[in-house]
């Protein structure tokens, strides 16, 4: 909880009489904590909702969440039925419907707390006139580290100013298999190829303030199909599909994470089932703050 609630923590002019988890003299462990212990369960169960907003829904979404707040969506509504409507075919009348919404929640809410807003940025920033960049298996074959990362700092720079806080990336899965329909979100087959890219792509938007929830934990590329068992031996799971994760988790710092929706060594690892256990194959503690979200059947 105090991970989600982080990303929403920025500074705003509010009174901090009222609002003290926006004082930023205080520590920030303690912000968190006054602000956890003020909400409601209500508040707490909002705050982890994910939204696929369209713009039709916003008066209906407002008088549901506008008290209580709300997690995290779209900064650009998905619009409804043909024809689409002309005005949010510009980036800059998403960034007014995006501000809109912001405001409404911020001024109405019982806490104040901001919806943290994400887009995919997989290899743009998502928003309408964006910067188109190859997909990431394209990116993977140049090789070239260095230029990955400046590729998510343009992507971050266009994401934030479009009010993206939080990236749907990068995808740290390995594309092992031809038969999976998603190989080209990945950069490559090989763990040690796809660690040192995932790491650059979430540094680059790290620089731009952009948090990265990495997908999809962990064995995805495996499969053939979206909801197929995986069956992997000790020695791949540790040395193949677990090690680009082990490495965003301890050289990166990543933080947050999507589950996939297979079945792995038995286990479930989809939206019902948090991974804690996986956490012992990184060589985590179960102290380790973490969150995981789910993923969209």
């Amino acid at each position: 909880m105090k991970i989600i609630l982080l990303l929403s923590l920025v500074t705003r002019c509010i009174s901090i009489d009222r609002f003290p988890w926006y004082d930023t003299s205080l520590p920030l462990e303690t912000r968190l904590d006054t602000l956890i212990n003020e909400m409601t369960f209500q508040e707490k169960i909002s705050q982890t909702l994910s939204s696929h907003l369209v713009l039709e829904d916003t008066e209906r979404f407002l008088s549901k969440y506008g008290d209580i707040g709300f997690g995290v969506a779209l900064p650009c509504p998905r619009v409804t039925g043909p024809p689409a409507m002309p005005s949010l075919s510009t980036a800059k009348a998403c960034v007014e419907w995006r501000n809109s919404l912001q405001r409404n929640i911020t001024t109405s809410s019982r806490l104040r707390i901001p919806i943290s807003f994400r887009e995919e940025l997989l290899h743009s920033a998502g928003v309408p006139n964006s910067t188109i960049f190859p997909m990431p298996m394209n990116m993977g074959r140049s090789w070239n580290v260095s230029l990955v990362r400046t590729i998510f700092e343009h992507i971050g720079e266009e994401a934030r100013a479009s009010g993206v806080d939080l990236a749907f990336a990068p995808v740290l899965n390995l594309a092992t298999n031809a038969l999976w329909g998603r190989g080209q979100e990945c950069f490559s087959e090989d763990p040690l190829h796809v660690t040192k890219f995932s790491n650059a792509a979430s540094q680059g938007l790290s620089n731009k303030s952009i948090a990265s929830q990495a997908k999809h934990f962990f064995a995805y590329g495996k499969i053939s199909h979206d909801s197929l068992p995986v069956d992997l031996s000790e020695g791949t799971l540790h040395d193949v599909y677990l090690r680009p994760w082990k490495s965003w988790v301890e050289d990166f710092g990543g933080r947050s994470v999507m589950v996939c929706h297979i079945r792995a060594r038995s286990q479930i690892s989809i939206n019902t089932h948090p991974n804690i256990k996986y956490r012992r194959h990184i060589h985590l503690s179960m102290e380790f703050p973490w969150f995981a979200i789910a993923n969209i059947f």
